[in-house]
């Protein structure tokens, strides 16, 4: 068709790999064929689109299977990515009556936010989706220990007003990172979570170098909802 109609023919195609059923071609004679209607029942389609991105990426092919599935929902999605919203927003909202505050000065979790900014702008340059993933996750797994580290209901307790305040500030910036950074993985999730954050506007069309210096002082908070439910089968 390029031919006749007198076109450049490429010089490079690129094609994402196949995905599999447990190493093999799905087939609906096997019974090994998964229908999108399925897939997207089963936690969304912004879990499905994660899964796929995370999993399979485009370099090589990948496998599918619903133990897997759910391994990534749960793991990654809700006990990782849900539970740090969560419990930041939630405690914005009873020590800061939803409003970040001010730090005192830079933090663990700052310094920590801003390399995996970089980590993911290396991998998403080269169009490495896998890695840009890692990326992601490298912040919020790093996030919800810095919670478990330092213990802000501890804090609170005890009156420590500005390292609580340097807590809570850095959670509210690394969650606007994190809006940013998964807005082209789950887009519909990011976008609700920067509602939350009290940001107007889109995340997928913010500015980066907005994810570098997290504009977030001052903004309140609306309470979290639940991103990443558990079906009780999972």
């Amino acid at each position: 068709m390029l031919l006749s109609a007198r076109l450049d023919l490429p010089r490079e195609v690129w094609a994402h790999g196949y995905v599999q059923w447990e190493g093999t071609k799905m087939s609906k004679t096997a019974g090994t064929a998964v229908t999108l209607d399925e897939a997207i029942e089963r936690h969304g389609p912004d879990p499905l689109r994660y899964f796929l991105l995370r999993e399979v990426g485009f370099e090589a092919d990948g496998n599918f299977s619903w133990d897997r599935f759910d391994e990534r929902y749960t793991a990654e999605l809700a006990d990782g990515l849900g539970n740090l919203v969560s419990r930041s927003v939630a405690m914005l909202l009873k020590y800061r009556n939803g409003r970040v505050p001010s730090p005192a000065s830079e933090t663990e979790l700052d310094r920590l936010g801003s390399g995996a900014l970089q980590h993911y702008r290396e991998a998403m340059d080269n169009l490495d989706l896998r890695g840009g993933a890692d990326a992601i996750w490298e912040l919020v797994s790093g996030a919800n220990l810095y919670v478990q580290k330092t213990s802000p209901w501890a804090l609170a307790k005890a009156g420590r007003d500005s390292d609580l305040d340097s807590v809570l500030g850095s959670l509210a910036r690394a969650l606007y990172r994190l809006a940013i950074l998964t807005s082209p993985y789950i887009p519909g999730k990011a976008q609700s979570l920067w509602e939350t954050l009290g940001v107007e506007g889109h995340a997928a069309n913010a500015n980066w170098q907005t994810a570098e210096n997290p504009p977030i002082l001052g903004h309140t908070v609306s309470r979290a909802e639940v991103l990443f439910p558990k079906p009780a089968s999972v």
